[in-house]
């Protein structure tokens, strides 16, 4: 383990994903997204990102340069290009889940856009895609999936390398 730098807001972080030379992070309580540049250490803020719930989770779809964040029943997509710093940001997309699934966490891959969430009858966890970035296609790929993950204490990301995703629980466990 190397320290790369002191990272402002640190503890009060809600979601964390990896971009093109740099990390996006959210900041609990207000919906308030940085951009920290990983070549000169410094940290950006692109704005608050407007979501009907708080922010559990985060991801960046490099393929077409758009955030993806999870907050209660929500998936909200929001075009980097178009966030400004200072300002209250509107989502380009939002997607109601099916289920009425409580999000919990979220990953992009390949231009696809993947969640769990809870479901509100028996909370049994599912993993979800969508298929593009025009949130059309809602494709459940695991319904029951045997991990404890709670909005808020558990994150998702894709290892394109391996093809696996690793996912924590709120038993502070790591998953493939």
């Amino acid at each position: 383990v190397e320290k790369v730098a002191d990272f402002p807001n640190a503890a009060n972080i809600s979601g964390l994903a990896y971009g093109d030379n740099c990390l996006f992070y959210t900041i609990k309580d207000t919906g308030e997204v940085f951009y920290y540049d990983l070549l000169t250490n410094q940290s950006t803020s692109l704005g608050y990102l407007y979501t009907y719930t708080g922010i559990s989770g985060l991801a960046y779809d490099q393929v077409n340069n758009l955030l993806y964040v999870v907050g209660g029943f929500y998936l909200y997509q929001f075009d980097v290009s178009k966030l400004v710093g200072g300002e209250l940001n509107m989502s380009s997309g939002t997607y109601l889940d099916a289920d009425y699934c409580t999000l919990q966490t979220v990953a992009c891959v390949d231009g696809s856009v993947y969640y769990t969430g809870a479901s509100i009858n028996d909370s049994r966890v599912k993993l979800v895609r969508m298929e593009d970035k025009y949130l059309s296609s809602r494709e459940v790929l695991v319904d029951g999936l045997e991990i404890s993950s709670v909005a808020g204490k558990s994150e998702m990301s894709y290892d394109s390398a391996s093809g696996l995703f690793y996912m924590t629980d709120a038993g502070d466990r790591l998953y493939t």
